[in-house]
């Protein structure tokens, strides 16, 4: 089932993403519970924000979180995802598929011309790639790391 966030799902949240952030590249990086639950939050409670859950069992096993906000050229709007977390063993099912639905429906409530979601987490780069291109995304650029340099 793929239901909006909750103030009392915070903690399952956080874990999911305490270790979606352990599992990838920014790992050599800090992960800030305090914030990151500020920022949950944030997204739960205005109207650009957009954070779903997915539960199987009555247990959350995954999450997207997203925006809506302007270009920084233009006051047209959009939409681009935070993150997206999936518990390692509910990975390759339609967990993901559904949160993704979801989000660009919402996006397109929103009215927003350009919905842009990354993988750039370094986890399974190749397979959320096929996955983001059969439901119709396209690549639309390539982000380039200088980690070390």
């Amino acid at each position: 089932m793929i239901r909006n966030a909750t103030p009392e799902d915070l903690p399952r949240l956080l874990e999911l993403g305490e270790a979606m952030h352990a599992e990838s590249r920014y790992s050599i990086m800090n992960f800030d519970r305090e914030k990151v639950a500020g920022l949950l939050t944030t997204l739960m409670t205005t109207d650009t924000g957009f954070l779903m859950v997915a539960e199987k069992d009555g247990r959350i096993i995954g999450g997207f979180a997203g925006i809506v906000s302007e270009h920084w050229f233009s006051h047209d709007k959009l939409a681009s995802d935070i993150a997206l977390f999936i518990e390692q063993d509910a990975r390759g099912g339609m967990t993901a598929p559904r949160l993704l639905r979801a989000f660009l429906a919402w996006a397109d409530g929103h009215g927003v011309k350009v919905k842009d979601i990354g993988v750039n987490t370094g986890i399974h780069t190749n397979q959320t790639g096929r996955l983001y291109e059969k439901l119709g995304g396209k690549i639309a650029g390539l982000l380039y790391s200088f980690e070390g340099v």
